[in-house]
């Protein structure tokens, strides 16, 4: 966008038009090396609401384009563009990981009514983020969790449905969804839980997952941040190669996802071969590859066989 074109942008969303001194400092702000986005507090995308008033990572148009037509597939799958036939779809259970704004798990709860989202994210200021644009959006909470954690860790943790009379020294909270347990062994918990602490009233498993996981190599964090002064390094930056991130999803998804659910990860244009590489390395076969705007190949998604 051209300059000129956010400064009306500006005037006309966020100051109704007037040329007020707030206008003027926020476009001392946009001079400054701001971004437009954080000026005017939120965006749309696929139609929901996404705040941005605590910061989180820009939602891209590259990543609206996919999501949208990865909606778009799942509707027609559940039998959602029919109206008559919507009452009788089952809840869809969507998993959200690497958060950030809630973006993608937004879009979905604004495009597939029959679906029930879980957020999970790093930075626990972002908990309240996505919160916020529940609200904004006027979400009904039952079909909402998030949870705060490094990828599935969460999920992971919610083995463990504590004692209330007991107290946890490491802060475990109990989630609201528990996990199938198969061959577990007292050996395998931590020596503070008993067998009887394991909760397996819920599964832990998912329908669909998206992830949009850092996968910026961090030696490339000087050239990239020149371009991105506005946002937190956190939202790009892988923690090794630019793979490490989207090795874990690979080797730990099968935990996390049905059979004939669906994975859809995120990764550069540039990362395309070694993408596939991995996903051969873990031994999926349904796979495919979508496109971003420019048709490049983006996004691979997975089906569970």
């Amino acid at each position: 966008m051209r300059f000129e074109d956010k400064i009306a942008k500006l005037r006309i969303e966020k100051h109704d038009g007037r040329e007020t001194s707030e206008f003027l400092v926020d476009v001392k702000k946009l001079c400054d090396g701001e971004a437009i986005e954080y000026l005017l507090g939120q965006v749309d995308f696929c139609d929901a609401k996404v705040d941005l008033s605590l910061r989180p990572m820009i939602p891209r148009p590259e990543t609206e384009f996919w999501v949208r037509e990865a909606i778009e597939e799942m509707n027609e799958g559940l039998g959602m563009k029919d109206e008559e036939a919507r009452e009788q779809v089952k809840p869809v259970r969507v998993l959200d990981i690497f958060s950030g704004s809630g973006c993608v798990g937004l879009a979905v709860l604004k495009n597939i009514p029959n679906s029930n989202v879980t957020f999970i994210e790093l930075a626990p200021h972002l908990k309240e983020q996505i919160e916020i644009s529940i609200k904004k959006n006027k979400f009904d909470e039952n079909r909402i969790e998030v949870l705060t954690g490094d990828t599935f860790d969460p999920l992971a943790r919610s083995f463990l449905a504590l004692d209330p009379a007991r107290k946890d020294p490491l802060g475990v909270i109990p989630m609201k969804m528990g996990i199938q347990v198969k061959n577990l062994k007292n050996t395998d918990l931590d020596p503070r839980f008993r067998e009887d602490d394991i909760n397996t009233e819920h599964n832990n498993k998912f329908d669909y997952i998206f992830a949009v996981p850092p996968y910026v190599p961090p030696q490339m964090k000087d050239e990239v941040m020149k371009e991105l002064t506005a946002e937190t390094p956190l939202c790009f930056f892988d923690k090794e190669d630019g793979f490490f991130y989207i090795k874990k999803v690979l080797n730990e998804v099968r935990n996390y996802l049905n059979i004939r659910g669906e994975l859809f990860i995120e990764f550069d244009i540039t990362q395309r071969e070694k993408i596939e590489e991995l996903i051969k390395e873990n031994k999926f076969e349904n796979y495919s590859f979508l496109k971003d705007p420019y048709g490049h190949e983006c996004v691979v998604r997975i089906k569970m066989d």
